[in-house]
């Protein structure tokens, strides 16, 4: 009899693992504010971060109030959401998401928080990107005054959408675009990685007004309004090359160090940042394009989960995320120096700075909470603040395996280095114990 129900408990501790999601302490499903989180987009004039959850609904989180403005907020006629995207004031939120029946499409909402028409999101209008994406990524960007949106799609399309009206365009621009800028003219920087090259696309007049040649394998563009010049990271020949985009020409070509891809800026001197993957390096370069290496000591595999940064110009410190490593540094600039390291959850992905709170905050894959730092002491807190057991327990469940002498149960955890253990009786993982990382199989 003992052996049975063993077994019936292990049984039903993995269906809750993978099939109803994430096991949470003091809370229930349906009240958690933040639930198998997606993706995340921030808004750093109101210091909002807007996260996509599991089931595409989407939750507002305020830094400077410390509270959620919205909250597992559902959308009519939108499901399987796969991108979000705020505008430069947090505005209007456009999503990428996807039917069998209507193919790739993109919603516009206005999101007029905390107004006489309370914290809402309001339909705007929803446009046709294509059938089911074969080649090519979908990237987008707003313009500066929020009444255009721009998404690249597919093996050579850029699409100019009207945030208010049913108006679009359709322009031809490289192979496989896959990153989207805006420079001080309003002119759309469209990085494509196939073709190598950028194409400058006049968004008043619809027409690419010219295409730069870029270096091996681009990665990333950044648009420097301090400079007024694009940077674009290039893996394939391990520079960044800055190209002046009103002459539609490069002006310096910077070697770096090995796979640059992501790319920061100080918004007072212009200084930029480029991560540096398989030699785990940071490469500093000033206004005048002079070059300093960091030593981080920590690489990553840019083409799986790329070293990314997030840059707080108010304390002059960098955060930088190494997925892989599921951990953070920051680089102090006034020191020049590595003040901080420390560990992340399993599964990082994106990490924004947010000037109004100074802090830095991360999203963990799968997670229900963002993992908030502070910029001074450095403190590590959750939002929200309650401990949820797959966060802290699980990470991608994989096997299992049971004891049934102690009734314990083992589960193993693809995403972590360690193997769960699960009280049999109650039905609470009790411990974890540290084995090695990707653990597929147990006995």
């Amino acid at each position: 009899m003992l052996k049975n129900k063993v077994l019936l408990t292990g049984i039903t501790i993995m269906a809750a693992i993978f099939f109803a999601g994430d096991i949470t302490l003091g809370q229930t499903g349906s009240s958690l504010p933040i639930e198998s989180a997606k993706d995340m987009f921030f808004d750093k004039s109101r210091s909002i971060a807007y996260i996509l959850n599991g089931d595409s609904t989407i939750s507002a989180y305020d830094f400077v109030k410390k509270s959620f403005v919205l909250s597992r907020v559902s959308l009519p006629e939108v499901a399987n959401i796969k991108q979000i995207l705020a505008s430069p004031n947090g505005s209007i939120i456009a999503l990428v998401y996807y039917t069998q029946a209507a193919g790739y499409r993109v919603a516009v909402y206005s999101v007029p928080l905390n107004n006489e028409k309370g914290n809402a999101i309001i339909p705007g209008p929803n446009y046709f990107l294509g059938n089911e994406l074969i080649q090519g990524t979908a990237s987008m960007a707003f313009s500066s005054d929020e009444k255009m949106l721009f998404v690249d799609y597919g093996e050579n399309t850029l699409y100019i959408f009207s945030t208010n009206t049913s108006k679009q365009e359709r322009i031809t621009v490289g192979q496989f675009p896959s990153t989207i800028a805006i420079d001080n003219a309003g002119m759309v920087l469209v990085l494509n990685k196939k073709s190598e090259d950028l194409s400058i696309v006049d968004p008043f007049k619809r027409v690419v007004r010219a295409t730069v040649k870029l270096g091996l394998n681009p990665q990333n563009i950044l648009f420097n309004k301090i400079t007024n010049k694009a940077y674009i990271s290039n893996t394939g020949s391990d520079d960044v090359y800055v190209v002046d985009a009103t002459a539609a020409k490069v002006l310096q070509k910077i070697k770096v160090g090995n796979d640059p891809t992501s790319l920061a800026y100080d918004e007072k001197d212009g200084t930029v940042f480029v991560a540096n993957n398989s030699s785990g390096t940071l490469s500093i370069i000033s206004s005048d394009f002079v070059v300093r290496t960091v030593e981080l000591n920590s690489a990553a595999y840019f083409e799986g989960a790329p070293i990314t940064l997030a840059y707080l110009n108010s304390r002059k410190r960098l955060f930088v995320l190494n997925p892989w490593e599921a951990k953070y540094l920051v680089y102090d600039v006034n020191q020049s120096r590595i003040t901080k390291e420390d560990k992340t959850e399993t599964f990082p992905v994106k990490i924004f700075a947010s000037e109004k709170s100074e802090s830095a905050f991360v999203l963990h894959w799968n997670a229900n909470s963002l993992f908030v730092i502070d910029a001074e002491t450095f403190a590590a807190t959750h939002v929200p603040d309650f401990v949820t057991a797959a966060g802290a327990f699980f990470s991608k469940p994989q096997s299992v395996a049971v004891d049934v002498k102690t009734n314990r149960i083992f589960v193993s955890n693809l995403g972590g280095d360690y193997i769960t253990v699960v009280d049999g009786s109650t039905q609470k993982p009790i411990a974890k114990i540290t084995v090695g990382r990707s653990i597929l199989t147990i006995f």
